[in-house]
């Protein structure tokens, strides 16, 4: 052993003189490890730790998804363990990471090998530096803490790794455990070798281990794509992409060289030079440095003083990435290779090709497989390198890649690098030499295995080998050598036998003297350098012969007893002689008693390992369970993982779609599936869509769904069906549950069996309706007006979501083209994907639209009742299915749709009944006239204003005013370019004359303009060429290139024309352009009335101030003498008929009385929620004829029920409100003989609010004298119920008990007074003390009052019914309530159930009550009413009968209020705080708002009706909405006529709805050629009623460069075919619509041709009205969704930017043009002849984050320059907000208050403030308990709540805030947040 005084040494440099390790595959050992490396084997498998197939997918990669199944694992179980060895319990051993106990036998290996005793090392300064990255073991037993054995904490502590080598060995050095990650161990061995220099140890240990006991550092790595997929590390080749990981434990032993020497230890290697360093600042911490891996080495060499000339090998990083290795190749070659022979390559490897990257075990890999290199002299290959790296020019560098072994070059030193790098950037280096040439170099005597050395005696047992002394060869002798062996017990003596005899059996010896130097050696290792243990044997041979049969004959000399007491083995004869001997470093370990397993895994943790699926994009992965069948799974969606998830956005927010669920819940399904059956179809059940799932774009969301047999009892378990529930989190705090329902496997089953029969004849039926709803789907609709409607009401879906391709629908119905989508990355194959599945329910919306009526509302899917799902869907990209659907609208906010689509082979793929949509945004509402929210603008119109009072208008309008702009003093002449005309040469003489003879006007006349252009550069030019004639719109070729020179070459143009005449339009219309082309140039037009033309002398005055005024202005138009100018102004009258329109003829609203209307009144349904908002309609049923059975009943009062408030809310299904009414008999039927006119009477009914009601006579009764209408409205409902559930249906008997829930409402109150007149003991529920009091002074016993807020009644009933309970529940409570109250039927009792919450919900029910006789019956008096009258009429009387003779009276207490105020009486009911009865009084003299109803025009079936340019995408459309409005004849003009595809589609689908289509050929811009297709078409059609003129070529250039020919083909269809049109059509026509287009009126950039022609219709149209003709001129906008400009790629500059916030929709078009025809229709027409539409406002560009569209610089677009700052500061000087609660806000509004805030921060405390304080208010509570750092949702604000509080903030803060947001699961805080920035009481100080 060395001596304790270091400071002796005559050299610092370190020799490793041990070593041990396990390495993947057959590197069990050290020399198998060496055999491996030469072999060129690899330890490459399948992970044997972990299911694979569970955690990773080759065809996708998802976050926290393996990339590969592969690596490089130990062949042992690394669960086994020597505990007793060790002298470690069990239950420790069970805790101990397998690391840190494979570490403990390796370290013993390792000293072993190096020839140290436990018991020289005991108490020795030994240091123990150990090197880890991973605990995988740790990880696993954390996974579930509960089951972690004891032991845990010392077990699986990283810093135990060396800790605990110390304690068992006793080792008192310095003892570290250390994590640099993979280059830990090199680090280690860096730290030892210090420790040993330093002189703080004399003796060190380094070790490394790394273990895959888990898959979470698979999934880690491969988030940052480090590791390849197949597992394997190819070092250096250009196909790495990654690293193969691999397991490994090493160890290795150090000491001083001198030390070593001094004992006679073997000299492995020696380690010359080390260095550490830090990569420092890279681009990312995981990235490389060159600069560092340079600095690194030289460090290394230069403390060593070596040179880098004698390394042959480097001995690599190389983890075979692409990042890694270019790098370190660079770094060795500038730094090995610098100054170094051209001769002289550096051989580089890595036995990272062989075992993996073993990671902490990494740095030692390397050194151990140096050290053998050096000693056998050997350079094994590279295995998995076959092309060079193409970022390293390999070839030209000084390094080679061994692709073969071969022998070491050369005889001089043989030197090693080794590099080791971690992945955060902590790098090491060592530099090893071979002993024999270090020890030559430094004249050290030999301690190698080769070399010979002085030793003391070798005991023998009776013999001594003879010897001449230390310098004499071993001479051969008989003499006998004793090979002394132990173990911890027998079994460990007889496995180390086994070993050891396998292993002497491999050697062969040339010659007798190499075998005795064997045995001697084997001898001396085994007596003088082994630990020796109790149980041991000596055996003395004298050969290996000799040796090998003793050991197998267990022929000993001495065992046990004989050798325990001494420590070495004394011979009976002593006799000494020295002889040379050396430690043997190739022998065996000691063989471990790995008999037993340690292994703490829960099932918990197990199940996750072992899990048969990967992380999918739907379900997630696999999780363990908790239940018997039950299953869970979970995962996160990530949108840069599913991005097209993105597609799927609701009110702007990206929510988790509902099909999603769907899919989710069969995926779930798939997995659980029986494998040994074949699954036909997946079948659901009763889905129910809770809580939206809002995904937030960086943000990952948590999903999870368990699936376990359905529970259809509390006993007993069903298994046909399975119960799924998915709920989801994204902020980690809070689950939210967001869908459940029930789902069924069906397999296939026999052909001829029943239930195969059965289906098929179902399927038979559904496809069967399939084929005749596309049979009546006649009206075609394009995609993407459908996707552009969709997104006007809140669904914005993208690409994904957009894959309907076709639609035809008609009223209820849609037929749909639907594609598969197939995503570029998609995990498992699914059944179906979600975006298929959503885009199958969207064909749901074109049946609900139908006939172009539009979609009003976000609609989202809540409920569905039914779906099945083939399981062979088609799902490849190129399927796609045909579906049918049927939708109808079953409440004021809930749709219910159906739907079925078939695959390309026509079977059934997916059928869907029953599917619920509610409106989660507001649907379109009739609007005052007052209302000016956000409304979408399309109309303006056009209005001529004095020019001289241009700023006194505008400030009527409240608007800025338009810019000026200097224009400069004339310094030269003014050019006129005189026409022919005598107009034209009298403003000429004029103008002459008004100069006074200075000679500034100069007359150009016509004949001599050609000649004279180039007299016009840079000049003034008054143009009167087309004064009482064309000059442009005619000209031929040169006077069209004049045109372009006067353009081109004037500064200033003033250009005279006629406005009696619509073609001195032309100009105008080119004008524009010209403007928006050549900023600089001032073009102004002068429009002149033709009698105004004679006046030259004032006109003259005009055209001079013309040429001289500064204004911005540049279209004048002289009428009556006064000079005006053009402004757009907003139409908001015409915007409100439109909308009314397309609305499907909605309503505007006025404030009226009833007497001043005088028809019938109803009350409509109003927005979702908006109670205050409630109007009155027109009740066309009161126009109708009474039917003989009917009465007719003036109403003086209607009675409020609960169920109206839930119909408002949409809770509850249903079109109409009210059921109960009272007033006068108006009228009779004529088989009415019950009652006459003038009789007092009630009703029972459906829609009763309303001011006329008819009903049969049978629902009707007289009311007693004495009581009033008031009291009267407030029985039928009330006391029916009452009395059919106590007395029908329960057949209550005296003496009996009834428990009365909810008994201070109406039929609470109604059932008590029935109770007591039948004489049965009351028990009642109530909320509140007043309303117990009101029970109380009702009769009912104060003991037998409870509270209906909790479940204490059910205690209290059973326990005053001593336990026996009551005979009758009449029930209104829902959930446990009702359970409870169910559960308190005495024996044979009576439950009535007139609650409807869980018969919606489809709630279960406990069976066991059922067992004491008792009976469940539940009921509504609306459907008795409705599907049994005569049942009813019979009841009504009985309540009557009761009433007559006082056994019961009207409900008290009764709160009466006037209709008007029958928003105030709802949200009473809603409150929950009213007691009794509430009536609504129709004073006829209240004031009520009232609808006036807009009625669509209906075209007549026996004209005809010419389109013109039909068979465009906009012309195609018109013809259908004419089919759509009764048209049955049309004439339809092109130039090339029916063509195109879509153009036959589109008169076959017209013509089978039944209308006759002529498509004829015809050039409109030719006369004759029109006059011919009119002559055909009175030959064949009707009389002509309508024209539409929608004929256009477009032929986009800038006008400098625009030809003739491309002028004119634009003009004529326009110009000329408009011109024709109106020559022919002069008379006898309901309509003549022009459409124009919005470019003409501020003159399209490139659309000069364009403009010029636009302005000419418009002037047509103003010509024909001034002529009593008719005729509008519709300037429309960009199109959203057709025409030739639906498109967007066909669209280019601002005009891709103004589609989305400007454009139209196809149904706005309609709805225009239903107007237009409406009016025109009517005599004389109230609409002006032009209507300008698509032009947006600044603050619309500003919202929609655009530029503001270039023409709002034109002064005629002055009126629509406003932002939203200056909106803000209007809306702050104008608007009178409602007063807020005195409570909230004292006498200030919220708006005040919020705009008085000072800081941003005073902004938000406001609004937070105020919104708590409503919060506490709906809860009933102190505004203390409302914690704003909670969502909303848990304070019960839910999805029906949500409508109250979304109209609340809008009313409250102006801020439109989405259901989704505050629904949403956010703290209140970010609720606030969005308040305050949509809020438009603000403008948000900094």
């Amino acid at each position: 052993m060395p001596s304790t005084d270091s400071s002796t040494k005559g050299t610092q440099d370190v020799a490793i003189v041990g070593l041990s390790c396990r390495f993947s595959g057959s590197a069990t050992s050290a020399n198998k490890f060496w055999d491996m490396l030469c072999n060129g084997e690899s330890g490459h498998s399948e992970t044997p730790r972990f299911n694979p197939k569970g955690f990773s997918d080759p065809g996708f990669r998802k976050q926290n998804q393996s990339a590969t199944a592969y690596g490089h694992f130990l062949q042992q179980d690394v669960g086994a363990f020597d505990s007793r060895f060790f002298g470690i319990t069990p239950e420790e051993a069970l805790a101990m990471d397998p690391q840190q106990r494979m570490m403990l036998e390796v370290a013993y290996e390792a000293f072993e090998n190096a020839g140290m005793t436990i018991e020289q090392l005991a108490g020795s300064r030994t240091s123990c530096f150990i090197g880890s990255f991973t605990s995988d073991y740790r990880e696993m037993l954390f996974r579930d803490a509960d089951a972690a054995p004891r032991y845990t904490v010392t077990g699986t502590g990283v810093s135990m790794l060396a800790n605990r080598v110390s304690w068992f060995f006793d080792l008192r050095g310095p003892s570290v455990a250390l994590n640099t990650a993979c280059s830990s161990s090199l680090v280690a061995l860096h730290l030892a070798r210090r420790s040993l220099q330093s002189g703080e140890a004399d003796i060190a240990i380094v070790g490394g281990t790394n273990l895959m006991l888990g898959s979470e550092m698979f999934t880690f790595f491969s988030n940052l794509n480090f590791l390849s997929r197949d597992g394997l590390s190819r070092s250096f080749d250009a196909s790495g992409e990654g690293y193969g990981r691999g397991e490994g434990v090493a160890a290795v032993i150090l000491k001083r060289v001198d030390d070593a020497i001094q004992d006679n230890d073997n000299i492995r290697a020696v380690v010359r030079g080390t260095s550490t360093n830090q990569d420092g600042k890279t681009k990312a911490i995981t990235l490389p440095s060159l600069d560092a891996q340079i600095d690194l080495i030289r460090s290394a060499y230069k403390e060593g003083g070596l040179s880098f000339n004698d390394t042959t090998y480097f001995e690599a990083h190389g983890t075979g990435t692409r990042r890694g290795d270019p790098v370190e190749l660079e770094a060795i070659s500038k730094t090995l290779c610098v100054d170094r022979p051209t001769n002289s390559k550096i051989i580089v490897g890595s036995v990272k090709s062989n075992v993996g990257h073993t990671e902490a075990t990494a740095g030692l890999a390397g050194i151990i497989k140096a050290i053998y290199m050096l000693e056998k002299g050997i350079i094994p290959a590279t295995i998995n390198y076959s092309r060079p790296l193409p970022e390293f020019d390999l070839n030209s560098s000084l390094l080679t890649i061994p692709v073969e072994t071969k022998p070491w070059p050369g005889t001089s030193v043989r030197r090693i690098s080794i590099n080791s790098f971690g992945f955060g950037g902590a790098n090491a280096h060592a530099v090893l030499d071979d002993a024999p040439s270090y020890l030559a170099s430094k004249s050290l005597g030999n301690g190698t295995k080769d070399a010979n050395s002085n030793a003391p005696v070798l005991r023998t047992n009776g013999s001594l080998v003879n010897g001449n002394g230390a310098n004499e060869d071993v001479q051969t002798s008989t003499e006998q050598l004793s090979f002394l062996f132990s173990g911890q017990d027998q079994q460990s003596l007889d496995r180390n036998f086994e070993t050891m005899v396998q292993h002497i059996q491999t050697k062969s010896f040339s010659d007798s003297r190499s075998e005795l130097q064997y045995l001697v050696d084997l001898a001396y290792t085994l007596s003088e350098r082994r630990s020796r243990f109790k149980v041991r044997a000596e055996v003395v041979a004298s050969s290996v012969t000799q040796l090998v049969s003793k050991i197998q004959e267990r022929s000993f000399a001495r065992v046990n007893n004989d050798l325990a007491n001494t420590k070495k083995s004394i011979p009976a004869e002593e006799r000494t002689c020295e002889l040379k001997r050396r430690v043997l470093v190739d022998l065996p370990a000691y063989s471990w008693d790995h008999s037993s397993t340690y292994w703490a895994e829960s099932r918990v943790s197990k199940e996750f390992r072992l899990r048969k699926h990967p992380q999918r994009s739907l379900i997630g992965a696999p999780q363990p369970s908790y239940g018997e069948n039950e299953h869970i799974w979970r995962g996160y969606l990530r949108l840069s993982e599913e991005p097209w998830v993105k597609d799927h956005q609701v009110l702007g927010a990206i929510v988790y779609p509902a099909a999603g669920y769907i899919a989710m819940a069969i995926e779930a399904a798939q997995d659980i599936a029986d494998k040994g059956r074949k699954v036909s179809r997946y079948n659901l059940r009763d889905v129910q869509f809770q809580a939206a799932a809002v995904i937030k774009e960086d943000v990952p969301l948590e999903l999870i769904i368990q699936m376990r047999p359905h529970r259809s009892a509390t006993r007993s378990t069903a298994t046909s069906w399975l119960e799924f529930s998915i709920s989801s989190c994204h902020n980690e705090k809070n689950l939210r549950d967001n869908c459940f329902g029930l789902l069924s496997i069906e397999y296939e089953s026999s052909q001829d069996s029943s239930m195969a029969l059965e289906q098929e004849r179902e399927d038979a039926l559904v496809l069967d309706k399939h084929r005749r709803t596309a049979e009546v789907c006649h009206t075609t609709q394009s995609p993407k007006a459908l996707y552009q409607e969709l997104a006007s009401v809140g669904l914005n879906y993208g690409e994904a979501f957009q894959q309907i391709s076709e639609i035809s629908k008609t009223d209820g119905l849609s037929s749909c083209r639907v594609l598969s989508y197939v995503p570029d990355r998609f995990s498992t194959p699914n059944v179906i994907h979600p975006a298929t599945l959503d885009c199958m329910i969207q064909t749901i919306f074109p049946a609900l639209s139908g006939n172009h009526t539009p979609i009003h509302a976000a609609m989202v899917p809540t409920l569905l009742e039914e779906m099945s799902v083939a399981s062979r869907t088609p799902n490849a990209a190129a399927s796609f299915f045909r579906g049918s659907a049927s939708a109808r609208y079953s409440g004021a906010r809930e749709m219910l749709a159906e739907f079925a689509m078939v695959d390309q082979d026509n079977k059934l793929s997916v059928t869907a009944r029953g599917l619920h949509c509610t409106a989660i945004s507001e649907a379109t509402n009739p609007r005052t006239e007052q209302d000016e929210d956000g409304r979408r603008n399309i109309c303006s119109q056009l209005m001529w204003v004095p020019a001289t009072g241009v700023d006194s208008v505008e400030q009527v309008q409240n608007k800025a005013t338009a810019p000026t702009q200097t224009f400069p003093p004339h310094d030269q002449d003014i050019l006129i370019l005189e026409g022919d005309h005598a107009y034209a040469t009298a403003l000429s003489d004029a103008l002459m004359s008004l100069d006074q003879g200075k000679g500034s006007y100069i007359p150009i006349p016509k004949s001599f303009l050609r000649a004279s252009l180039q007299d016009l550069e840079g000049k003034t030019c008054i143009a009167t060429l087309e004064m009482g004639t064309s000059f442009l719109a005619n000209a031929a070729t040169d006077g069209f290139d004049t045109l372009k020179e006067i353009v081109r070459r004037c500064s200033r143009i003033i250009w005279v024309s006629s406005s009696t005449e619509p073609i001195g339009s032309v100009i105008t219309g080119l004008a524009r352009t010209m403007r928006n082309e050549n900023a600089g140039l001032v073009f102004r037009t002068l429009q002149v009335p033709s009698q105004d033309m004679y006046d030259s002398e004032n006109l003259a005055e005009v055209v001079s101030q013309l040429a001289a005024s500064p204004t911005m202005d540049s279209e004048f138009r002289l009428e009556g003498g006064v000079l005006r100018v053009s402004r757009v102004l907003r139409d908001t009258k015409t915007d409100n008929m439109v909308a009314s329109m397309a609305r499907n003829g909605g309503p505007e609203i006025r404030l009226s009385t009833l007497s001043q209307v005088g028809t019938a009144q109803k009350l409509a349904l109003p927005r979702l929620g908006m109670l205050d908002e409630i109007y009155f309609e027109a009740d066309e049923t009161a126009n109708g004829l009474l039917r003989d059975e009917e009465v007719e009943i003036e109403v003086k009062a209607s009675g409020v029920n609960f169920r109206d408030v839930l119909v408002v809310m949409g809770n509850v299904s249903d079109d109409l409100i009210g059921h109960e009414a009272s007033g006068i008999i108006s009228r009779v039927g004529s088989k009415v003989t019950s009652f006459r006119v003038g009789d007092r009477v009630c009703a029972i009914g459906h829609g009763c609010h309303r001011s006329v009601y008819r009903s049969t006579a049978d629902l009707v009764h007289k009311i007693p004298d004495g009581m009033s209408f008031e009291e009267a409205a407030t029985v039928p409902l009330v006391y029916t119920t009452a009395y059919t559930a106590i007395i029908d249906l329960a057949r209550a008997q005296k003496g009996q008990s009834i428990l009365i829930h909810a008994a201070a409402g109406g039929v609470g109150l109604a059932a008590i007074q029935i109770a007591i007149h039948l004489g049965l003991e009351i028990f009642a529920t109530v909320s509140s003390e007043p309303k117990r009091q009101l029970l109380h002074d009702h009769g009912v016993m104060e003991d037998h009052i409870f509270n209906s807020r909790d479940i204490s009644f059910a205690k209290g009933i059973m326990r005053t019914t001593t336990g026996r309970g009551v005979d009758i529940v009449l029930n209104s409570l829902a959930g446990e309530q009702l359970r409870q109250s169910w559960h308190c039927l005495a024996p044979f009792g009576n439950f009535v159930e007139i609650g409807i919450k869980d018969i919606i919900t489809n709630s279960s029910l406990d069976m066991s009550p059922f067992a004491k006789d008792a009976t469940f019956t539940a009921f509504e008096v609306i459907n008795i009413m409705h599907k049994d009258p005569k049942r009813m009429a019979n009841i009504l009387r009985n309540v009557f009968q009761l009433l007559g003779n006082r056994s019961v009276k009207p409900v008290k207490p009764l709160l009466s209020k006037p209709i008007s105020e029958v928003g105030e009486a709802l949200r009473l009911l809603q409150a929950g705080k009213h007691m009794g009865k509430v009536a609504l009084t129709w004073d006829r003299g209240q004031t009520i708002p009232m609808a006036t109803t807009v009625v669509k025009p209906v075209l007549s079936d026996t004209a005809t009706y010419v389109l013109v340019g039909g068979f465009g995408g906009l012309g195609q459309s018109i013809a259908r909405m004419f089919a759509d409005r009764g048209a049955r004849h049309l004439c339809i003009l092109s130039r090339s006529g029916a063509r195109s595809r879509e153009a036959v589609e589109t008169i076959n689908k017209l013509e089978n709805q039944g209308v006759q289509v002529q498509s004829l050929a015809c050039d409109v811009s030719d006369e004759g050629s029109l006059r011919t297709a009119f002559e055909t078409c009175k030959i064949e059609m009707p009389p002509i009623r309508g024209v539409i003129q929608g004929a256009m070529v477009l032929r986009d250039i800038s006008f400098e460069k625009m030809s003739h020919n491309q002028w004119h083909e634009a003009l004529k269809p326009k110009v000329d075919g408009t011109w024709n049109l109106h020559k022919l059509m002069l008379r006898d026509l309901d309509f003549f619509i022009i459409l124009s287009s919005f470019m003409g009126i501020f003159g399209s950039r490139t659309q000069g041709n364009y403009a010029a022609a636009g302005a000419y219709q418009d002037a047509l149209a103003h010509h024909r009205r001034s002529q009593g003709l008719k005729a509008v001129s519709l300037d429309l906008g960009l199109m959203r969704d057709v025409s030739a400009f639906s498109k967007k790629e066909a669209l280019s500059g601002p005009f891709k930017d103004w589609q989305e916030p400007f454009g139209l929709r196809e149904v706005d078009v309609h709805g225009l043009l239903d107007h237009v025809i409406a009016s025109e229709m009517t005599a004389p027409s109230t609409i002006p002849a032009q209507i300008l539409t698509g032009f947006g406002t600044a603050r619309e560009a500003e919202e929609a984050g655009i530029e503001p569209p270039y023409y709002l610089e034109d002064p005629r677009f002055s009126l629509l320059h406003t932002t939203i700052v200056e909106a803000q500061q209007d809306t702050a000087t104008q608007q009178q907000p409602a007063a807020t609660p005195p409570d909230l806000v004292a006498k200030h509004t919220t708006g005040d208050l919020l705009r008085q805030a000072t800081s941003t921060e005073d902004v938000t405390d406001l609004v937070l403030e105020i919104l708590i304080v409503k919060v506490a208010k709906h809860l009933e509570q102190n505004v203390a308990n409302i914690d704003p750092e909670e969502p909303l949702y848990t304070y019960g604000v839910d999805s029906l709540v949500a409508i109250e509080f979304r109209n609340w903030i809008m009313k409250e803060f102006a801020a439109d805030i989405a259901l989704l947001d505050i629904t949403a699961e956010e703290p209140m805080f970010d609720l606030v947040d969005k308040i305050v920035a949509k809020s438009k009481f603000l403008s948000v100080p900094s």
